[in-house]
């Protein structure tokens, strides 16, 4: 019995058994039939491709470079992508900044290309081909995030480095020092600001570039340079730069002679002399010739006359800047006197100019630059002259005198001219008749209100003296032939009273 018993227990196990192996079976079979349903892929022909692309639209919750492109075909997705930041090259636009300057950089530029094409067609056949387990995972991915596409943008290799040569060429500046711009209502110099200059690495700033397009990174570049310092800055020219000199001239005489004064101030003004420099008058005012717009106004000719030439009168603004560099202390290099006195200066403060001859030239002897500012005032005639630089290292303040030591007294002379008639004579008014003089230019330096040691001769000066020349004519006069009268007959008459005879006065020695 314990037997049979036995093996009823074992046909009971061994049934259970076989349900269950049959169970798991079925279940393997099924498992089995779903995996090998979820992953057969089942590709889409070509056919299939191209009509779904002309006929389809994008489903729900697809965003191609950010942009939502559900609903729409495959060609009104082109357009809403490409008219997008980074769509095609027309959109595409890479900038560069150094500093506060930017260079932006198109697509053209760069003949960039995109993957448009095959994101879109890649965005609209995602819950359409593959396994069906993909599209299975592909429309619970719609329904919950969506997806999100970018379009890969590409440059071409030999454009992009010509390109980044060229903006690393153009990028490189020479830094710009602070340049005066004149002076203010209050007489306080004004500079524009300085600016520093760069150096770009092309090679370093290529490789930047092709990061950024491998990484697909296209947000402003921001270029490494080595910065170059301009020699000074705006502020500390402004702080050594004041009034050091100044002088003011009236002017006066013909409208061309006007003209010409002005023009002359016109050019020297907003000159700039850096320390160490030259200032040369005929270097800055160049050849005056009627060609260069000079007027004609009278000139000194030959030491004793004046003659209409190009350019009379520049000799004023010359001697206005002459006085004004005195009073600035600076050193002149080269100063002339006029042959005559001049009658808008005193004696020792003149100092004329020659195209081609001579010269005013000073030198800038501070440690900044100097500047001068010139002021033809037309209605009032008067010209002023102001040289601007740092104050004197000595701290002095500069006296200029110049004192008259003689008069040459102009001598009278005649001059026979046997054109003209016995008895004529008149002052030859071509010629500039005047008494000479000689003259002393000193300058005297003051501390605090007291003299510092003894004036200082910087200048003698000597001026002809022009004799007044009379014409006398010493061509002889003929008597006159008288005409025969007859004679009448005499009368009687009385005797006469006697009368004092006179004398004739005495003619002037010629």
């Amino acid at each position: 019995m314990a037997k049979k018993g036995n093996s009823e227990k074992k046909g009971f196990f061994s049934k259970k058994r076989n349900i269950l192996i049959l169970i798991l079976t079925v279940a393997l079979l099924f498992l089995g039939g779903a995996a090998a349903w979820a992953f057969i892929d089942q590709p889409l022909s070509d056919e299939e491709i191209a009509h779904i692309l002309q006929t389809g639209v994008f489903h729900d919750n697809i965003r191609i470079n950010g942009l939502e492109v559900g609903g729409l075909t495959f060609d009104q997705a082109r357009d809403k992508v490409e008219a997008g930041k980074n769509g095609s090259a027309a959109t595409f636009a890479l900038t560069f900044r150094l500093d506060s300057e930017e260079w932006p950089r198109k697509g053209a530029d760069l003949k960039i290309k995109t993957d448009i094409e095959d994101v879109l067609e890649e965005a609209m056949l995602v819950e359409k081909s593959g396994s069906n387990w993909d599209k299975m995972t592909a429309r619970n991915q719609l329904g919950d995030e969506g997806y999100d596409y970018t379009v890969t943008v590409t440059a071409d290799p030999a454009v992009l480095k010509t390109q980044v040569d060229a903006l690393a060429e153009e990028a490189t500046t020479e830094p710009e020092e602070p340049v005066f711009q004149g002076v203010d209502a209050n007489g306080k110099a004004m500079f524009s600001d300085e600016k520093t200059g760069y150096v770009v690495d092309a090679n370093a700033l290529l490789k930047t570039v092709q990061e950024r397009f491998e990484n697909q990174d296209f947000s402003p570049i921001q270029m490494s340079a080595k910065a170059i310092a301009p020699k000074a800055t705006a502020e500390e020219l402004r702080e050594n730069t004041v009034l050091i000199g100044e002088f003011t001239t009236t002017y006066s005489g013909s409208s061309n002679r006007r003209k010409n004064v002005e023009k002359a101030a016109g050019i020297i003004n907003n000159q700039i002399v850096q320390p160490g420099e030259v200032f040369d008058m005929n270097e800055v005012l160049g050849p005056r010739t009627r060609a260069g717009g000079w007027l004609d106004a009278m000139g000194i000719i030959g030491g004793n006359r004046y003659q209409l030439e190009p350019g009379g009168g520049v000799c004023q603004v010359s001697s206005t800047l002459f006085n004004a560099v005195m009073y600035a202390d600076l050193k002149i290099e080269e100063r002339w006197n006029h042959s005559l006195r001049s009658s808008y200066v005193p004696n020792g403060r003149d100092a004329t100019i020659s195209t081609g001859g001579k010269n005013f030239r000073f030198r800038n002897t501070r440690s900044h630059p100097v500047y001068i500012v010139a002021i033809a005032d037309k209605s009032r005639s008067r010209l002023t002259v102001r040289i601007y630089g740092p104050p004197h290292p000595e701290g002095y303040t500069v006296q200029v005198t110049a004192v008259t030591t003689s008069v040459i007294k102009a001598k009278t002379i005649t001059k026979a001219d046997p054109t003209k008639p016995e008895g004529y004579k008149e002052l030859d008014k071509s010629i500039e008749s005047q008494n000479g003089a000689t003259a002393n230019t000193y300058v005297t330096y003051y501390k605090d209100g007291k003299q510092v040691g003894e004036r200082k001769l910087l200048f003698t000066s000597k001026y002809n003296a022009v004799p007044y020349v009379y014409i006398v004519g010493t061509k002889p006069v003929p008597s006159p032939t008288p005409e025969p009268t007859t004679k009448p007959t005499p009368k009687p008459t009385k005797e006469p009273k006697p009368t004092v005879p006179t004398e004739e006065p005495d003619s002037e020695d010629s």
